[in-house]
């Protein structure tokens, strides 16, 4: 082999020998210690909290605010009874305030602390507001040591908007204190006042009123339509004493009649029933028709717990209206009115038939159609231990009914639906009627319904011979007299 084919492998042998002892060199080395960890240039401690003054809840007596624009107030700690109370002055007359936000305010002012200090020595507080504070409010406390006064006073908005400038009576550093402390504190006579003078009943999630069994008694009242209607609940011990088939609901004006459960309930009681005040628009208003309260809507409620209220509605915009509370001389703003509520009409709100008696109950029935009697006589053959008739015997004019035919014949006999009320007076004195139902109840009651003839399509309804205020269709009238020719052929009187 010659030295030219030798050279690439002396210089590689050469060139791996090299390595291996800067290797075995670097092995050789004593290792270096790991750096010690030290904090990010960013990281930074948590800033301690800049007390300006730190009291006891329980210490504290009374609460006392002076605004720069506005009228002061005085808030006085009552604990002579089992929880504490806040007595709120000077009150405007006819309404309560709020005592969740005195408590907050109070949980507040007696630990006052900072977000940050602004400056220090400071000798012109003008640039802060703070020589004509917008607010002073001062603390008293009864100490172990005695009566503790504290007094701070806010200025005006930081540029950040997320702090107030704030300073403690007699000392030279100015502070910014949280926007939700300031505001807390900031709070008004209007803002402290309760607004719920009645209880709403809007589900949590706002999405439906829940009213049924709690508003005992409801008036609605419209000047302009001439509409009073009023509707009370009965109780439920009422319920037990009065006959199967009594509503819970009945009517007192215009007319007295039994009322639809479900009509009251869906379109009166839960409509009402959602109201909330919401806002105050004006105290002491001095021209009521530009709210439209000059001639306002009335509602009246009472619920099981004994709370009333009387609003007056005025002006309203899809579910906001104006309104006033009565007792109270101030413009409000409520939310979940419903326009539906000057449109009520009492006749959708009554039980629609002239009268219903359960059959276990009668004795007899007289049919009167035109001249034309029938006799429906009823007799108990058994009775369970509950006292329901189970079984009984039936006789039309002697000859026996079945079962059947005399349910649904008495059924067509009840089913007198009113269509409508009589615009015009009737006189049911002076006129004979054209169809007599008597019912002699086995208690020897008798209850009767006469209809008038009106026109060729309505009858005019009279129960007990009280006012005819009512008419039926004569379609109600048809189909009792075809239950008579379905039983002259022998046949099963249909549904």
């Amino acid at each position: 082999m010659n030295k030219k084919a030798l050279r690439p492998i002396i210089i590689t042998a050469i060139v791996l020998v090299v390595i291996a002892g800067a290797y075995a060199v670097l092995q050789l080395l004593p290792e270096a210690p790991p750096e010690e960890a030290s904090p990010s240039p960013s990281a930074s401690k948590a800033p301690e909290t800049i007390y300006l003054y730190r009291e006891d809840y329980y210490d504290l007596t009374r609460m006392e605010f002076d605004f720069r624009d506005g009228p002061d107030i005085v808030i006085n700690v009552d604990d002579s009874g089992d929880a504490r109370a806040f007595i709120f002055s000077p009150g405007k007359e006819g309404w309560g305030y709020s005592q969740d936000k005195m408590r907050a305010t109070a949980f507040n002012i007696v630990s006052i602390s900072a977000i940050a200090e602004v400056a220090r020595d400071v000798s012109d507080f003008s640039e802060y507001e703070l020589d004509k504070p917008r607010l002073v409010a001062r603390s008293y406390y009864d100490t172990r040591d005695g009566e503790v006064v504290r007094e701070i006073h806010i200025g005006k908005m930081t540029s950040l908007e997320d702090s107030y400038y704030a300073r403690v009576k007699g000392e030279n550093t100015v502070y910014a204190v949280s926007k939700y402390v300031a505001e807390n504190l900031m709070t008004t006579e209007l803002q402290y006042r309760e607004l719920d003078f009645f209880p709403s009943y809007l589900s949590e999630d706002k999405l439906k009123v829940e009213a049924d069994g709690y508003i005992t008694y409801i008036r609605v009242q419209n000047q302009e339509t001439g509409s009073d209607i009023e509707i009370s609940m009965r109780s439920d011990k009422e319920l037990e004493n009065s006959p199967l088939g009594t509503t819970k609901y009945y009517m007192t004006k215009p007319v007295k009649s039994d009322c639809n459960d479900t009509i009251v309930v869906d379109k009166l009681i839960n409509v009402a029933g959602g109201i909330t005040v919401s806002a105050v628009v004006e105290d002491e208003p001095e021209d009521l028709s530009k709210y439209g309260l000059d001639d306002p809507l009335h509602i009246w409620m009472k619920n099981t717990d004994g709370d009333e209220v009387h609003y007056m509605i005025g002006q309203s915009s899809a579910t906001s209206a104006y309104a006033m509370v009565e007792g109270a001389n101030t413009v409000l703003l409520i939310d979940m009115f419903s326009p539906k509520l000057r449109e009520l009409n009492y006749v959708d709100f009554m039980f629609k038939l002239f009268w219903l008696h359960n059959i276990n109950d009668v004795k007899s029935v007289t049919i009167d159609l035109e001249g034309e009697k029938h006799l429906l006589e009823i007799k108990v053959i058994k009775k369970n231990e509950a006292g329901k008739v189970e079984e009984f015997e039936a006789t039309l004019d002697g000859r026996p009914l079945s079962e059947t035919n005399t349910r649904r014949l008495y059924s067509r006999l009840l089913d007198m639906m009113i269509a409508g009320e009589i615009t015009e007076p009737f006189d049911i004195e002076s006129v004979q009627p054209d169809y007599t139902f008597t019912i002699v109840m086995n208690n020897g009651t008798r209850e009767e319904l006469r209809l008038f003839r009106l026109n060729e399509r309505q009858y005019a309804g009279s129960v007990n011979g009280e006012e005819a205020a009512f008419y039926v269709n004569v379609a109600n009238i048809r189909r009792l007299k075809e239950a008579f020719g379905y039983i002259e052929r022998g046949e099963e009187i249909p549904r």
